[in-house]
Formats: C-alpha cells, sequence, structure tokens
C-alpha cells in the first residue's frame, strides 16, 4: 500500500495547479472593474464648417512709426481671430503679445505698447493657441524716433504717377538675367511700387515703416515689409495695398495695376551628359515691345538665326552699356561668355505681334519666339 505521505505528495501539485487556474480565471474580471474606472475616450470630430475654422490672427496695425516723446510713445494692438471665410471667430482664448525687442518697446498682456528707446524693426507678436493646439499668430513691426515733434504725415500714396508705371510684365522664369541686365542699362524692367509719403508741406517723411499687400494673390506676390514686387503670376489686374500707423495717423492707400504678358524671357543653351546640346524651351511668350535674351550655358560657341531677321531688333540701352558686342539686331554671332554672367546673354527686342522661329546652326537647335497681348497661357 503507499502510504498516506506518498498520496498527500501527489496532491499537492494538484491542489496548485488549481490555485494557478483560479488566479488566471479571475484576472479578467479584476482588469475588467478596473477598466470599468477610466473614463471613456470620446470621438474626435473634425471641423469642417469654414464658419468654425481657426484660420488666422491678423492685428490692426501691422507698420507702426513712434517717438519716445508723448503723445507718440503708445498704441494699443488689437488681435482678431479669423475663420476660413475671413470673419472674426468668437469663443477663443486671449491672445498673448509679446515684444522681441524690450528695451526699445513694451508691450502688455492686453496689448499697450509703449516706447523706451529709438529702434528700428522691432517686431510685436500677438499669438493665440486654442485647446486643440492649433496655433495662429501675426506680427506688428515698430520704428522709434527720438524726435519729439515727428513730421505730420498728410499725404500716402503708391498710385502710378504715369499710365507706363501701372502696366507690369508677368515674371518669366528665364527671364531674371535679362531683367538685371535691361534695369541696369536704364530700362525699367523689374516691377516697383512708388511709395509717396508727404508732410503737411509737400516734403518726403523718410524712414516710415510701411505694411504692403495685395487682394489678388493670384495674380500678384509682394514682400509684406519692403513692398518688393516678389511675382507677377499671371496677365490680368492686381490691387496692391499699403498702410501705415505715423505718429497718430492711420493713412492707407490701394492702387490697381495692369499684368501683362512678360516684358522679358529668355532661352538657355545647356550641354547634355552625352555632350549634346538643348534648350530650356522650344518657345518663349512676351508682350509686344519686350526682350529675349539667349543665355549660353554650354561653355562651347553658340549662335542664333532668324526666319525674319528684321523682327529681332537692338536693344540699344543694352549696348551702351554692355558694348560691341551687344549692339546690332537681326541675327546673333557665335559667342561662347560665361554662364550666368553677362558676357553669356545676347538680347533682342521684339515690337511687332507675331511668330518668329529661329535656329543654331553650331548646335543644330531651333525655337520660336511668340509676341502677343493676350491672355494665353504662359510657357
Amino acid at each position: 500500500m503507499r502510504s498516506s505521505a506518498a498520496l498527500g505528495h501527489r496532491r499537492r501539485p494538484a491542489r496548485r495547479l488549481l490555485g494557478v487556474g483560479w488566479v488566471l480565471g479571475i484576472l479578467p474580471m479584476l482588469a475588467f472593474a478596473r477598466c470599468s474606472d477610466i473614463d471613456s475616450v470620446s470621438t474626435f470630430e473634425p471641423i469642417t464648417d469654414p464658419a468654425q475654422l481657426f484660420m488666422a490672427l491678423t492685428l490692426n496695425h501691422g507698420a507702426i512709426n513712434l517717438s519716445t516723446a508723448a503723445p507718440y510713445d503708445t498704441i494699443r494692438l488689437t488681435a482678431t481671430p479669423r475663420n476660413a471665410l475671413g470673419e472674426p471667430l468668437g469663443g477663443l482664448p486671449a491672445p498673448v503679445f509679446t515684444s522681441l525687442d524690450t528695451t526699445r518697446v513694451w508691450v502688455t498682456p492686453d496689448g499697450l505698447l509703449r516706447t523706451r528707446a529709438p529702434g528700428t524693426r522691432i517686431r510685436i507678436v500677438a499669438e493665440i493657441a486654442t485647446s486643440l493646439n492649433i496655433r495662429h499668430s501675426d506680427t506688428a513691426v515698430v520704428n522709434v524716433t527720438n524726435n519729439a515733434a515727428p513730421a505730420r504725415l498728410t499725404t500716402f500714396s503708391i498710385t502710378p504717377e504715369s499710365p507706363e508705371d501701372a502696366v507690369w510684365g508677368a515674371t518669366a522664369f528665364y527671364g531674371s538675367l535679362g531683367r538685371a541686365i535691361l534695369d541696369l542699362s536704364g530700362v525699367r524692367a523689374t516691377p516697383q511700387l512708388s511709395l509717396r509719403a508727404l508732410d503737411e508741406n509737400g516734403a518726403p517723411i523718410p524712414g516710415l515703416q510701411v505694411e504692403y499687400g495685395t487682394l489678388d494673390p493670384h495674380i500678384v506676390r509682394i514682400d509684406r515689409r519692403s513692398g518688393q514686387i516678389v511675382t507677377l503670376y499671371a496677365p490680368g489686374t492686381a490691387r496692391i495695398w499699403a498702410r501705415t500707423e505715423a505718429y497718430g495717423v492711420t493713412m492707407a492707400d490701394t492702387a490697381v495695376f495692369t499684368v501683362t504678358m512678360p516684358l522679358v524671357h529668355g532661352f538657355e543653351f545647356q550641354l547634355q551628359p552625352d555632350s549634346s546640346f538643348a534648350l530650356t524651351s522650344k518657345q518663349v511668350i512676351i508682350r509686344p515691345g519686350g526682350y529675349v535674351f539667349w543665355m549660353n550655358f554650354s561653355g562651347k560657341p553658340t549662335d542664333v538665326v532668324f526666319d525674319d531677321p528684321e523682327s529681332a531688333e537692338e536693344i540699344p540701352e543694352v549696348c551702351a552699356l554692355l558694348g560691341e558686342a551687344y549692339c546690332g539686331g537681326g541675327d546673333i554671332p557665335a559667342w561662347d561668355g560665361a554662364g550666368g554672367t553677362f558676357d553669356g546673354a545676347r538680347g533682342r527686342r521684339f515690337s511687332t505681334p507675331g511668330v518668329y522661329p529661329f535656329r543654331s546652326p553650331l548646335t543644330g537647335l531651333t525655337g520660336k519666339v511668340i509676341v502677343t497681348d493676350s491672355s494665353v497661357p504662359l510657357k
């Protein structure tokens, strides 16, 4: 017979197995009991209503001119959150105002600026951050003078002084070098705004901080601070505005400009890895009276021969500036020069609408210049 000790020895593993099973069985119930104490996670619902989307924050003043002397030493900024429709949006936290140069300008939590010392381009930032971590900000730029009696701004205008100044050519990608050459030659090829900020005596007020913008961003892109025209995308009508706050006087102006086909365009001769030649495009489009420059990046001699040489006119201003190699009209004799420099470029002017084919016998390449004042797609 087996002893009771032996029998007991065999029963103990069974009890341990029973204990393990009991624990394994109770764990899910404990886990469920503990999870039941945790708050359920709410389902995120995206906001699709444009009237409810927080898309921007705008300040009432973007360009400010102050003095260290009262009453020109303070101004209050207000920041307005806007939805996707450009409308004011409520229900958001208060904006946080920050001066990036507190040695010259202080700003209170509610946006009151107070000057401390003269300086230029002092940035004041307003920001709103929502509970969903959506952040938008806007920046005002401040100039501070120590003049206790600054000039009073009475005339503020960006309206062109002549009809010609209100007509700009659209930006062509291969026209930058040609524009630089023409600008240096005295031909205004790069569009510019003409700001007139005058006091009550008609004298210019220098050094004003001014903010710029466009009502037609699909036509023109402009630098907000300098007023430099960055890009003219396509022909059309572009409305550009400027505004300033100068020593207690707020003034603004809006001017309308006509954007035409490019005034300046260009071709680039390039050398391929297999030593063959290539042009950057087969054709360019310019407006009547526009300019085309051929730029040699190949490092080898190239030439340009026109089907109608009389249509390709000399650019006398460039001839006078750069010398004999840039003079004359019609066909362009072989040249190599240095790509990307004036030596590597040759230009012609085209006055009459039409299509003007050309070829390069040295490279075997062909192309054409299209002259038109119609708003056809740019190429």
